[in-house]
């Protein structure tokens, strides 16, 4: 087993589609008016470049594009609206693609297998989340709703699956109820996979399908700043416990044929990344 380790305040790690870079992001000071830069460094080498977005700000996680020349990401304008931005790796200029003209506290996207739209929780909702899951036209920002939550309840977490027609979503409901689902991007065809009463609001729930589309790992609680990496079928039943935990606010990204799950773990506000390769865990369940 192999286990990789960035210092540092670092979080939400993305694995490059080549899987020879890793892309995350990085606050190397603590505190308000230091603003988290994109860092993308060599699995192989260890050699970091870091991607500044002033006067903008993060929001949410890296999108790789397939060639694995540029990224996409969310930024937050001064007035805290949401943009999207495609950001050149080789020069370092970033790019409006297009604007939500929505606030939003989180920042949940997925890019479509063929890059021509971004799902995402922003586009309604207040401060704290969005009820709706939504489609933008990447080229036009023309947008269309795909699903809409019960009333009072947020999108938390959000992941494609890996044939591009299916996204998995974290649902927090009222009184503290935690829905995982699944719903087409077209709308239709939802289904209820697992409901928790358990869940608390300290851990970010975390999504990631594994490549045969069969199965979805998620993050919960277990207790306080605790968090387990669960598994569970895309048929449904009880979810799995993997065996990794940890302390923090986790993210988690699986690649390729699931023998290598990127993770940052950590607490007050302080995160290190890991990569660990080649683990029995990473296995879909049957």
């Amino acid at each position: 087993m192999l286990t990789e380790t960035f210092a540092g305040s670092n979080r939400h790690p993305r694995l490059s589609p080549d899987q020879k870079f890793i892309a995350y992001q990085s606050q190397r000071e603590r505190g308000d008016n230091y603003s988290p830069e994109i860092v993308v460094r060599s699995i192989e080498t260890g050699q970091e470049r870091s991607y500044e977005p002033n006067p903008m700000r993060l929001g949410g996680q890296v999108m790789w594009f397939r060639d694995g020349k540029s990224i996409l990401h969310a930024l937050r304008d001064t007035q805290n609206r949401v943009c999207f931005y495609r950001l050149d790796l080789k020069t370092g200029e970033f790019t409006q693609t297009f604007a939500t003209d929505a606030t939003s506290g989180s920042v949940e996207s997925a890019l479509s297998l063929d890059e021509r739209t971004v799902y995402t929780n922003v586009g309604g909702g207040n401060r704290f989340g969005s009820p709706n899951v939504f489609a933008y036209d990447l080229a036009t920002g023309q947008k269309r709703v795909v699903f809409t939550a019960v009333p009072g309840a947020i999108v938390s977490g959000l992941a494609l699956s890996p044939n591009g027609r299916t996204l998995a979503l974290k649902l927090v409901y009222p009184k503290a109820e935690r829905h995982l689902i699944l719903v087409d991007i077209d709308g239709k065809n939802i289904r209820d996979l697992y409901t928790d009463t358990a869940d608390f609001d300290s851990v970010r729930p975390q999504l990631a399908w594994t490549r045969d589309g069969q199965t979805i790992y998620f993050t919960r609680s277990s207790k306080g700043d605790d968090w387990q990496l669960m598994r569970i079928s895309v048929e449904g039943g009880k979810p799995e416990f993997t065996g990794l935990a940890g302390t923090g606010t986790p993210g988690i990204d699986l690649y390729a044929n699931d023998s290598r799950i990127a993770f940052d773990d950590g607490i007050q506000g302080v995160s290190e990344l890991w990569t660990l390769d080649n683990l029995p865990i990473l296995k879909s369940a049957r």
